[in-house]
């Protein structure tokens, strides 16, 4: 964070708490143009928050393995809300699967929503 680093350095660098590495490569070459060998600007990325619900089960994944999306989520993560067996959406309303996906600036690309405990039995009014 603001040093000067001379002609022909490596410098190696780390993500702040809360950001993942985008790339496997982290460091860069300091050329004697004074230009970066690396060509990519941001090598860390903001993860997305925690996805907690109580009236949810959320199913995360992150290139087609499991992903725990109760803790920060890195880019990509791909996260699929259902309303836990005990609960229904309000209103009678069918529920339509979604997908989250975590974007690149940390920010879920959509929100959850929320269930109901469901009590009884649910009568569907055929008139």
């Amino acid at each position: 964070h603001g040093s000067k680093i001379d002609h022909h350095r490596t410098v190696i660098e780390n993500c702040e708490v809360g950001y993942h590495m985008a790339y496997p490569k982290s460091f860069r070459f300091c050329q004697e143009n004074g230009k970066w060998t690396s060509t990519v600007e941001n090598l860390c990325l903001k993860m997305c928050p925690p996805l907690i619900s109580d009236s949810l089960d959320i199913k995360c994944s992150l290139n087609g393995n499991y992903a725990d999306c109760s803790k920060l989520s890195v880019y990509d993560t791909k996260a699929i809300p259902s309303c836990k067996p005990t609960h229904i959406l309000p209103n009678g309303q069918e529920e339509t699967p979604i997908e989250l996906r975590c974007q690149s600036n940390g920010i879920w690309n959509n929100q959850l929503y929320r269930c109901i405990p469901y009590c009884g039995r649910v009568f569907k009014n055929s008139t």
